[in-house]
């Protein structure tokens, strides 16, 4: 059961004790005002943990992994580090991409 669910359930229990006879009216009114305050808290309360569960959610998408730019940039930088060496090579197509 929600936890909505039962302090709404046990609120109305609480309004039909005070009803019966011989029991402490003020009582269990108090405890049944209580208790619909008590589902009104919960309700807010799940309200706020969805909000924060999807906050976290879109900074995760956000946020790239850890390493990622890493991971694109050095294939690069070692592509460019053996063309650099080759600059001086004879084969006309390398020497041809340093003109």
């Amino acid at each position: 059961m929600e936890t909505k669910q039962y302090f709404k359930s046990m609120s109305a229990f609480c309004k039909q004790r005070a009803k019966m006879i011989g029991e402490d009216e003020l009582f269990w009114l108090t405890e049944a005002e209580l208790l619909e305050r008590l589902s009104i808290n919960a309700e807010r309360q799940m309200k706020l943990a969805t909000q924060q569960l999807i906050n976290s959610l879109a900074a995760l998408k956000e946020t790239p992994p850890k390493g990622a730019y890493e991971s694109c940039v050095r294939p690069t930088v070692m592509m460019r580090s053996v063309f650099v060496g080759s600059a001086g090579s004879s084969d006309p197509l390398v020497s041809a991409w340093f003109m």
